[in-house]
């Protein structure tokens, strides 16, 4: 199975104080928080999941384990390696469509890029199981994947896993017939992205998603 990557940024020679300077830190708490898209952000959209951040314990925690990280999993280390993990949920009244969005942070870039690929392949494969088909995200964030397909509880659904640093932001998206459009995802994801780039910064995330 298919399976769409881009790495966004080029690979040039830089000095070590340079790149020392571009070394991504692993996010707190507070940054977690500020990362999840709020009202502001999400202009149409009803917050139907208060935005949430905590120490991931997976695999012990078994109350509303994080999306990508089915406790079955057979390599678990892309989830142990979590440092801290949060969610929030938005509802479009007009479309009827289920937005919900994660983040996984970890200790560095590497571990990130690793866990990045393999809960991909793995949700790809289990989940976007049927008439599944790629998404084109271009250059957002490091790294990105997305995809849509059938799944087997919420319908049509959409997601998208793009890495920004040292951390992994998710957005699953749901309807019971159709699957958000291409434009209306990039447009959430680019928001998504910039408000993670932004916390990587130092900065207080400001970013709102395109009007669609």
């Amino acid at each position: 199975m298919a399976l769409f990557t881009g790495c966004g940024g080029g690979s040039g020679s830089i000095d070590s104080d340079s790149r020392a300077a571009k070394v991504a830190k692993s996010l707190n708490t507070k940054q977690v928080l500020s990362v999840l898209p709020d009202a502001p952000a999400m202009a149409g959209w009803r917050n139907v999941e208060e935005a949430v951040a905590r120490r991931s314990t997976y695999p012990e925690q078994t109350e509303n384990p994080p999306s990508m990280c089915p406790l079955a999993m057979s390599d678990k280390t892309p989830c142990t390696d979590v440092r801290l993990d949060g969610r929030t949920d938005f509802f479009d009244p007009e479309s009827k469509t289920d937005a919900l969005f994660w983040v996984f942070t970890y200790r560095d870039e590497k571990a990130a890029a690793a866990a990045h690929t393999a809960l991909w392949k793995n949700f790809y494969s289990h989940t976007l199981r049927e008439d599944p088909t790629q998404v084109d995200l271009e250059n957002i964030g490091d790294e990105r994947f997305a995809g849509r397909g059938n799944h087997p509880v919420f319908g049509r659904s959409t997601m998208s896993l793009i890495r920004v640093g040292t951390t992994l932001l998710g957005i699953s998206t749901s309807h019971s017939r159709t699957a958000l459009p291409d434009e209306q995802l990039t447009a959430l994801a680019t928001m998504f992205a910039e408000r993670a780039q932004q916390a990587q910064d130092g900065k207080e995330p400001t970013a709102v998603a395109a009007a669609g």
